[in-house]
């Protein structure tokens, strides 16, 4: 997600980086590093705005999971981090969430 500096409150520079690489559409994007780049802040509604923007430009089809191991133990566990996409992600459909959970990184990497 291009590392934002969530934790010392940086949105409006990270996300218009994001709207110029959204707009290329050989671009995708991997969600992970926002728990370790909150740091203390990383409640779900401090990350919900992040979340949000990249779903919004990207959409389901050019967006991928990361699991964040092991940098995520700098800050919180991998449990919490996967319960916190949970909620993020709960808003939307089951296909919606299989495409970033799985297909989209099938597709992408050829795996």
């Amino acid at each position: 997600m291009g590392n934002p500096d969530i934790n010392a409150g940086e949105f409006h520079f990270w996300k218009e980086g994001i709207n110029k690489l959204a707009a290329m559409p050989n671009v995708n994007c991997k969600v992970s590093g926002i728990v370790t780049k909150a740091g203390k802040k990383r409640d779900i509604e401090t990350l919900r705005p992040y979340f949000e923007h990249v779903i919004d430009k990207f959409g389901p089809n050019r967006l991928v999971y990361g699991g964040d191991w092991s940098v995520v133990l700098l800050v919180s566990s991998y449990l919490d981090w996967s319960t916190a996409f949970e909620k993020l992600t709960q808003n939307l459909t089951e296909n919606e969430k299989l495409k970033i959970y799985q297909q989209n990184a099938n597709r992408i990497y050829s795996l």
